[in-house]
C-alpha cells in the first residue's frame, strides 16, 4: 500500500524490438535528499535570521571561507574581497586588536579555553571602525595534534559598544556633578 520511488535504466534490443529494463528502489535515497535539503534550508534561515557572518578557517593553510553577510558587516561583497584567505580578515582587523586575538586563539588551540571569543574592531569600507564579536571553535585536528579546521561567526555589535560608551560617559558626568 505504499508508493516507492524507482530509478529505471532501459535498453532497446534493435534486432528483436524488445526493451530490457531494470529498476532500483531509490525511495530511501530520495527521502534522505529531501531531509538534507530541508536541514540546509533551516540552517540558512537561522543564519539569515541572526544576521551573522560565518567563517571557516583551515588554520594550517590559511584557506578561509566567509559568507556574504560577513563581507556586508564591513561594507563589502565577497566578490570585492577576492581572493579570500585569513589575510583578508587580518587586512581589516584593527592593528591593536591582533595581538589579543592571537593570544586568545593560542589559548583555545592549547585547550585552555573551550572556544575562541573576542570583541574586535574591523575597518568598514566607508572608513569607520565596526565592532565585531568574533566567536569560533576548532572542530578537527591534524594527526600531529595541531588545530586544523575552525568554524565561527562574526556579529556586528557596534550599536551595543556605542551604547556602552555613552552610558559610561553619562555615569562619569553624573559622578563629577555630584561631587
Amino acid at each position: 500500500g505504499q508508493y516507492k520511488s524507482l530509478e529505471w535504466v532501459a535498453t532497446p534490443e534493435a534486432s528483436t524490438g524488445d526493451l530490457y529494463a531494470i529498476a532500483r528502489d531509490v525511495t530511501e535515497l530520495k527521502s534522505m535528499t529531501e531531509r538534507l535539503t530541508q536541514e540546509r534550508q533551516r540552517y540558512d534561515h537561522i543564519i539569515q535570521g541572526t544576521n551573522v557572518g560565518t567563517w571557516e578557517w583551515n588554520v594550517q593553510t590559511g584557506e578561509t571561507i566567509f559568507n556574504e553577510q560577513w563581507a556586508n558587516i564591513i561594507g563589502y561583497t565577497l566578490e570585492e574581497l577576492e581572493p579570500i584567505s585569513i589575510k583578508t580578515w587580518e587586512k581589516f582587523a584593527h592593528p591593536e586588536d591582533l595581538e589579543k586575538s592571537g593570544e586568545l586563539l593560542t589559548k583555545h588551540f592549547e585547550g585552555k579555553s573551550p572556544y575562541y571569543e573576542f570583541a574586535s574592531r574591523m575597518k568598514h569600507k566607508n572608513g569607520h571602525w565596526v565592532w565585531v564579536l568574533d566567536r569560533g571553535k576548532v572542530f578537527s585536528w591534524s594527526e600531529e595534534g595541531l588545530p586544523l579546521m575552525m568554524f565561527g561567526s562574526h556579529q556586528d555589535i557596534t550599536q551595543q559598544k556605542n551604547a556602552e560608551t555613552k552610558l559610561r560617559q553619562t555615569k562619569e558626568m553624573l559622578e563629577q556633578t555630584s561631587r
